[in-house]
């Protein structure tokens, strides 16, 4: 009899464990959407939100969707303000991208460099 009650207790601690981490992915997700959130952030808010009550998530869900359709309508602005918005910022996004592929090369080509080096 007092094994069962463990074990139901074991599995009903699971469970609420189960639904407040779906509960803080909903968070992530809506928070990773947030393009004025940086990762730090995020992690710091989440970290936060471990140990609240559920009752609070739908709070902050209707806050942070609150943000999302503010800070579309700031992009909006942005892009009506500036037709050139989209190209720039599709250039800006290449050459940070090519800059990055770029120093990955030049470090994987530095390693296979040193690992011939030790090699010979």
């Amino acid at each position: 009899m007092q094994k069962q009650k463990i074990m139901q207790k074991q599995k009903n601690y699971n469970a609420v464990l189960s639904q407040q981490k779906k509960r803080l992915q909903e968070v992530q997700k809506a928070l990773n959407e947030l393009h004025f959130i940086t990762q730090k952030e995020t992690m710091g808010v989440l970290k936060k939100l471990e140990f609240m009550p559920p009752e609070a998530f739908k709070d902050i869900l209707s806050v942070l969707k609150e943000a999302k359709e503010e800070q579309n309508k700031v992009l909006k602005k942005m892009i009506k303000s500036d037709p050139e918005f989209n190209k720039k910022l599709k250039e800006a996004l290449q050459n940070k991208y090519q800059g990055i592929v770029k120093g990955i090369s030049i470090q994987e080509s530095t390693d296979a460099e040193h690992i011939l080096d030790q090699l010979l």
